[in-house]
């Protein structure tokens, strides 16, 4: 063990460091710090190597008073820190990411019980001295995932909420919500009886898909304003798999119709952010993985070929990228189109009024 590690075994620990006269009365003199780490190394290292390590950890250690009436504590409780099972650096660096990516993925539960753990690896990387413990802890700064690409704040998650429909979840029990659906006239619906199957984050917003007497439901966790878990077994699905059920439904796709051929025609983007087509997001992301791409005889535009079922998302994709998207084909979805560019070129030609 480190002079680090003994330092936060023997050190007292506070928990309101602004509390100067408790954490002089809990905290310990140099002297006896200094005494305590002789005996533990069995050695005597020189009072400026433990000077130094404390200076270090200034997350972790701190002191009331100065000179020889300095009494020096923890201000993080690292008991974990004493277990005879050390935590291997790699397992730490594992630990801190799923501490970052897991909110949502975890229930609730799990989660909590695994904070001892997300602490135990914070300090393995804090208080390492071999390379790759400095690498791990620096490995945080250098990994970021960004959920789409819209510039939208989505709404937050009533964390007892949350705490419950895992809950009921993990141990496959009933749940009661009230539910407040997006419709003009706010009102609550109230859901009993229900057996959750599965969660789903859908690009940032968190679905509950549920079983209820009527037919399977998919809720947006957000707008639930309540949830209570019954006591009661969850109704078995045989044969119920998440994966299968999102695929199948075209959940990600939001009102999906039948399959057909759609045609485009992809132009180069003009003005401030100018591109030629040959840059286009569609010629290295694909609708269809068997998507066609045919030039024009100057390679300034070209026609896209591709299998999709037309709904809210891809047409949401579309009209984003309408100044360099062209829908050729089918007619009625061209049709769809002019009218709404005519609709909303009307607009911005008749001025603005607020």
């Amino acid at each position: 063990m480190t002079i680090q590690n003994h330092l936060l075994a023997i050190l007292p620990y506070v928990d309101d460091p602004e509390d100067k006269q408790r954490a002089a009365a809990i905290g310990l003199p140099f002297g006896d710090i200094y005494a305590q780490i002789c005996a533990r190394l069995n050695e005597n290292p020189p009072q400026r190597s433990v000077r130094r390590a404390m200076s270090e950890m200034p997350d972790y250690v701190d002191h009331v008073g100065h000179t020889r009436g300095a009494r020096w504590f923890k201000v993080r409780d690292t008991g974990m820190l004493r277990s005879e099972e050390r935590m291997q650096t790699n397992t730490a660096i594992a630990l801190r990411a799923l501490r970052r990516v897991a909110t949502y993925q975890l229930p609730d539960v799990v989660f909590a019980e695994l904070e001892q753990k997300f602490a135990q690896a914070q300090a393995t990387l804090d208080l390492g001295r071999d390379d790759r413990a400095r690498q791990g802890k620096s490995w945080e700064a250098k990994f970021m995932k960004i959920e789409g690409t819209q510039p939208l704040v989505f709404p937050s998650i009533d964390p007892a909420i949350y705490r419950s429909i895992t809950d009921a979840l993990l141990r496959d029990r009933r749940l009661d919500i009230r539910y407040e659906p997006n419709k003009p006239v706010p009102e609550i619906a109230e859901y009993r009886k229900l057996s959750p199957l599965g969660l789903l984050d859908l690009t940032g917003l968190l679905y509950l898909i549920v079983h209820a007497p009527d037919k399977t439901r998919m809720l947006r966790v957000d707008r639930m304003r309540a949830a209570t878990v019954r006591e009661q077994a969850a109704q078995a699905i045989p044969g119920f798999n998440l994966e299968a059920y999102v695929r199948q439904s075209h959940l990600a796709e939001y009102m999906p119709e039948p399959e057909v051929e759609l045609k485009l025609r992809i132009h180069p983007r003009e003005g401030k952010y100018a591109r030629t087509a040959a840059q286009h997001i569609l010629t290295s992301i694909k609708l269809d993985a068997n998507q066609q791409i045919r030039w024009d005889g100057g390679r300034r535009t070209f026609v896209l070929t591709a299998r999709v079922r037309p709904s809210v998302s891809l047409r949401n994709f579309l009209h984003s990228q309408s100044d360099t998207i062209e829908v050729l084909a089918p007619a009625s979805m061209r049709a769809e189109f002019a009218k709404r560019l005519r609709r909303m070129a009307d607009r911005y030609a008749s001025g603005c009024s607020d």
